[in-house]
């Protein structure tokens, strides 16, 4: 009983680790990775219990410096105005942030853990833009790049979406509901 309790205990820790949660606020909200429809339907089959919900679409592929998920200006916008855009301070913790660099036709900003020096991919330079993240973790991809609108037309990779549920109040306690319908689940905590 004693080893089925303290199983049990772990896996909690090891699954509120994996998300990214912060421990002293608690997650009101939810970010979906994945495949367009699974994303959808996942927003939609929530939608009479959520505060708000919304989808960005983004775009994943695979390069020689890890796995990237691009935006273009729109998307890291609804990202900054929902409050969950964070640049990492020091080793676990996390600021919010409140604008974005600018990017213009074929130069773009890459965010990632390490510094990016000299990284074109898909006919657009990229400059590193500092540590941030999605939420509190990193989650799905190694790091992330904000492009113009022009230049994400032409970037290659999976088009997918980012589905944004606020719950407004503490959702934790389901997180697993979620872990088998969409690629990946972090929980958040959305300004009131």
């Amino acid at each position: 009983m004693k080893r089925w309790v303290s199983t049990i205990v772990l896996a909690g820790l090891i699954a509120i680790l994996g998300t990214g949660c912060v421990f002293n606020d608690k997650a009101n909200g939810i970010v979906l990775y994945g495949l367009q429809d699974d994303v959808k339907s996942t927003v939609d089959n929530y939608a009479k219990d959520i505060k708000f919900s919304g989808t960005i679409p983004f775009k994943d592929q695979t390069t020689p410096q890890g796995r990237m998920l691009i935006l273009n200006e729109n998307s890291a916008k609804a990202l900054i105005e929902a409050g969950i855009m964070k640049q990492v301070t020091e080793k676990d913790k996390v600021s919010k942030l409140d604008t974005l660099p600018t990017v213009s036709g074929q130069q773009g900003v890459i965010f990632a853990k390490q510094d990016i020096k000299a990284f074109t991919l898909d006919g657009v330079s990229f400059a590193y833009g500092g540590n941030n993240i999605i939420g509190d973790g990193r989650k799905l991809v190694d790091m992330f790049a904000i492009v113009s609108e022009e230049a994400y037309k032409q970037m290659k990779g999976d088009v997918k979406l980012i589905g944004l549920l606020n719950f407004g109040k503490d959702i934790s306690s389901k997180l697993a509901e979620f872990t088998n319908l969409v690629e990946a689940v972090q929980l958040v905590q959305f300004e009131e």
